[in-house]
């Protein structure tokens, strides 16, 4: 590339004014294009396979993220090329939730392996759609730490049968802030569309691939998850990779959907609401540089839905993350 040509951002500018408050702004961008890839490699296309459910993001008809699943028998999710992702299954309550998931609609994708805490993130959009299956075409595709993610007992069959029962709700009932209490992770989908950029000060040269929907894992001990009332939640936003790409679409567009996963029964719990972040009176960078906790994320329900499954996952908790205990 000539140097008079200027490099596009590999980040949104939600994502830069996070980097650039810790001082981090200069080092993301590099290694951002080290990293954030357009294509599916080699060491991903063979682990996908292997898991026996994924975590979905799409945007509902009013282009609210929602965070779900979609399971199936080991090999359903395959990569049929570079850049194409294909999953023989559709998300648990695309119908319900109204998601749009046509062709070229915005999708995340999060796999994880709760076994040895691997995960690895595909953003993309919606290529091939029918009633049995979907493809994603790759925007960004990228690996993540193990960090704050506790091993579990899996089996390589995702029992989760069907939705039997849809109960709606506005606030936290004793059901659900029973599983809160007890979750040890949870799953967050946020978006970060080019039409929520409003900002004035950041010229937005950004590569397009940046923009769509993501869904990523929040994990730590039982209890990290605190519920201030029966309409909000807060947790401490843990120091990570400093892409800031959950935080960064906060900063954008507060507009988010989380998932608890009842572990046990397989109930599903998805809640939408906006998000705030809160900075602590320590937020520096030194902190950081020190590992301590700079901000905590405040969540205020607008709506929620429970979907009762037929089947079941008893996937028990083994061992909590050990940075958890550094």
């Amino acid at each position: 590339m000539p140097d008079n040509i200027p490099k596009k951002n590999a980040f949104h500018p939600g994502e830069r004014a996070l980097q650039s408050s810790i001082g981090a702004l200069e080092k993301m961008q590099t290694l951002g294009e080290r990293l954030l890839r357009t294509v599916i490699v080699d060491q991903h296309k063979e682990f996908y396979p292997g898991l026996p459910c994924i975590f979905i993001g799409a945007l509902d008809k009013s282009d609210r993220p929602w965070a779900t699943m979609a399971y199936g028998d080991l090999g359903f999710v395959s990569a049929k090329s570079d850049t194409t992702l294909s999953i023989a299954a559709r998300p648990i309550g695309e119908d319900i939730l109204k998601l749009q998931l046509s062709k070229n609609n915005d999708v995340g994708l999060l796999g994880l392996n709760f076994s040895n805490r691997r995960r690895n993130r595909l953003n993309g959009t919606i290529g091939q759609s029918d009633d049995r299956s979907f493809s994603i075409e790759v925007k960004q595709s990228f690996g993540n730490c193990p960090k704050y993610i506790q091993t579990r007992h899996i089996d390589n069959n995702c029992n989760l049968g069907a939705i039997t029962n849809t109960s709606l709700f506005s606030s936290l009932n004793n059901e659900i802030i029973e599983v809160i209490d007890n979750c040890d992770c949870f799953f967050i989908a946020s978006a970060h569309q080019k039409m929520n950029i409003e900002s004035t000060t950041v010229t937005d040269d950004t590569l397009d691939s940046v923009y769509g929907v993501d869904v990523s894992h929040r994990g730590g001990k039982t209890g990290f998850v605190t519920i201030n009332n029966n309409k909000q939640l807060a947790w401490d936003d843990y120091p990570g990779n400093k892409f800031f790409n959950t935080l960064g679409n906060i900063y954008v567009n507060p507009q988010v959907g989380l998932l608890f996963v009842n572990f046990e029964t397989g109930d599903l719990y998805l809640l939408n609401g906006k998000a705030t972040i809160q900075n602590y009176p320590e937020d520096d960078i030194a902190s950081m540089a020190t590992g301590q906790i700079l901000r905590q994320v405040l969540f205020d329900l607008e709506e929620g839905i429970h979907f009762s499954m037929s089947g079941q996952l008893n996937w028990p908790t083994l061992e909590y993350s050990p940075v958890l205990d550094a």
